[in-house]
């Protein structure tokens, strides 16, 4: 599995800051890379909550068909560790499902543990994008958004 990082800021560069976190599979890839591409992903979420910023993860997940589910129960360990800081940076995550697999993940995922912060679970790449803009516009329009487009959240 491969992950790949894509950082934006706003024009105003003003928080919370958006992380795309692409998820890949890729039959050449080996373990010893997919490991390090977990642990960049980790890290990355360790920075921000040490330079105290907020930020929000959108999970493009269009091209994951498989991945490790030894990446689960770590992250599991990691999301339970992050849970203990007293202040949470992670402001939303959304989750684009595009399979039966990345929905069995996601379900693993917050059957073991429950979320850092708000997820929402939507159908594809470009109703994330929207929902990302509906909330950090704080839009009156969002929870219309959230019902019309039938996008399931999990709470912490």
């Amino acid at each position: 599995m491969r992950v790949y990082t894509e950082i934006y800021h706003d024009i105003n560069n003003s928080p919370p800051y958006l992380i795309k976190i692409i998820l890949s599979s890729k039959e050449d890839y080996n373990q010893e890379k997919s490991n390090k591409d977990f642990l960049d992903f980790i890290n990355l979420w360790k920075e921000y909550y040490d330079s105290q910023k907020e930020f929000c993860f959108i999970f493009d997940t269009q091209n994951l068909s498989k991945a490790p589910i030894s990446f689960c129960y770590r992250l599991v360990k990691f999301i339970n560790e992050i849970k203990k800081n007293q202040k949470q940076y992670l402001q939303f995550s959304i989750i684009n499902v595009t399979n039966g697999f990345v929905k069995y993940l996601y379900k693993l995922l917050f059957t073991l543990t429950k979320p850092v912060a708000p997820v929402y679970i939507v159908k594809n790449l470009q109703e994330s994008m929207q929902l990302y803009e509906y909330k950090i516009k704080n839009n009156s329009m969002l929870n219309y958004y959230i019902k019309m487009n039938d996008i399931a959240i999990l709470n912490s």
